[in-house]
């Protein structure tokens, strides 16, 4: 058994069949986007609550970007992708299921033929984002040899001011840049994501001076494992974005998933 798009049951017997998606499969896809945000938004409502209008939203952003030469999208009766070449990176963000199970059936194929399309493209490597708080997903990409080479840590703080257009922050040890949330999300006010914070760099700081721009979530990108992982957790910032990078390949049979030393692609730390 597995989920169908409308949330419904269906038996299916052999691998999911992909085809590409149409600009009409939009409607499905934002349906499966609304879906996962609000399973998300259960866990952690202050990072991934839904904007009003969000799948109107994402339906709209989704039927544009199916039809870009630089965009392979692909659908089953059960899920979708949308991967795009940004640099040498086959770039995957817009990827859901309709149910957690089947990120190993239908998540597993479509990444793999979405990675065949972008590196006949010119990728020579996956970048692919996965929220914290979705371990299904998380390891199905594990299972493909892919690794985390960045995490997203977010917190939510209290906007001092009302929201402006956004800009540049930098104080000693950090620059940060605040802007609105990704289309179809409201974390309450703008974001401020940190592009660079050195050794002296203060977290309070930091926090202080994006509540005074007017934000209302700070983003701090950080590698597993870093200097900073410690800090950030007892701060009361929570993981909301893993990046998998990385070739993906298809499972060795009989290899269970965690099992071997993953592919680590060049100039990611373990």
């Amino acid at each position: 058994m597995s989920g169908s798009p409308d949330g419904g049951k269906t038996c299916r017997v052999g691998p999911p069949r992909v085809v590409q998606m149409l600009p009409e499969d939009s409607t499905f896809a934002a349906r499966l986007v609304r879906s996962r945000t609000d399973r998300y938004g259960a866990m952690s409502p202050a990072i991934w609550r839904a904007a009003e209008g969000a799948e109107e939203v994402q339906r709209a952003e989704l039927a544009q970007m199916v039809t870009r030469g630089d965009v392979v999208a692909l659908r089953t009766g059960s899920g979708f992708a949308v991967a795009q070449l940004r640099g040498n990176d086959c770039f995957l963000d817009d990827f859901a299921v309709s149910d957690p199970g089947l990120w190993e059936s239908d998540g597993t194929a479509l990444l793999l033929d979405c990675w065949e399309g972008v590196h006949a493209m010119g990728a020579t490597g996956a970048r692919v984002a996965s929220a914290g708080a979705d371990p299904a997903k998380s390891a199905m990409l594990r299972s493909l040899g892919l690794v985390v080479g960045e995490q997203w840590w977010a917190k939510p703080v209290a906007p001092q001011t009302p929201a402006a257009a956004g800009g540049q922050l930098q104080g000693p040890g950090f620059r940060a840049l605040v802007g609105p949330a990704p289309p179809g999300y409201d974390p309450g006010g703008p974001v401020a994501f940190v592009r660079y914070l050195g050794p002296s760099g203060d977290l309070s700081e930091v926090e202080s001076r994006a509540a005074q721009a007017g934000a209302a979530l700070v983003v701090v990108p950080e590698r597993p494992g870093g200097d900073r992982e410690g800090e950030l957790e007892s701060r009361g910032y929570e993981v909301a974005v893993q990046w998998y990078l990385g070739t993906p390949s298809r499972p060795v049979p009989g290899l269970a998933r965690g099992e071997g030393e993953a592919r680590r692609p060049e100039g990611v730390s373990p």
